[in-house]
């Protein structure tokens, strides 16, 4: 048994999360009392840029094995924009923060940064590049003469 230091009630050590720190190995708060900071915490507004970076670097690395660091490094690599139009998040009136990670689907290799736009382009052609080729070819088909 085990009084937790939050609520003060005493509950069996089951009731309580391992903790090496802790003094008999489990934590000073219950479960409960920590799912119930934690949920205030979450919800609190000063606390939300806070919540969404913490949520998109768990996401990165648990889609694409990329820390933080790796992607700020890409970023770098693409000065700062996008790998195909070098859009810059945030900038001309996009409300969009990062650029999305570019990603082989069949393989999952991880290619580079893109915008929103570019990111959807190459999904729209299925990652061809013969359908990319004919849309290319497609367009200049079209182009307008010059008049020169």
């Amino acid at each position: 048994m085990k009084t937790c230091t939050k609520c003060g009630k005493t509950k069996p050590l089951q009731e309580f999360t391992k903790n090496h720190r802790g003094k008999n190995g489990y934590s000073t708060w219950c479960k409960a009392c920590h799912v119930e900071n934690s949920e205030r915490w979450r919800k609190d507004p000063k606390n939300k840029g806070v919540v969404r970076k913490t949520a998109w670097k768990a996401r990165i690395k648990a889609e694409f094995g990329l820390t933080e660091d790796a992607y700020e490094k890409m970023l770098s690599w693409s000065e700062g924009g996008c790998a195909i139009c070098g859009e810059r998040p945030g900038i001309e009136g996009r409300w969009h923060q990062r650029l999305a990670v570019d990603h082989n689907h069949a393989t999952g290799a991880v290619r580079g940064l893109l915008c929103v736009n570019c990111n959807h382009g190459l999904g729209k052609f299925k990652d061809s590049k013969r359908l990319l080729r004919v849309a290319i070819a497609y367009l200049e088909y079209f182009e307008p003469e010059d008049d020169e």
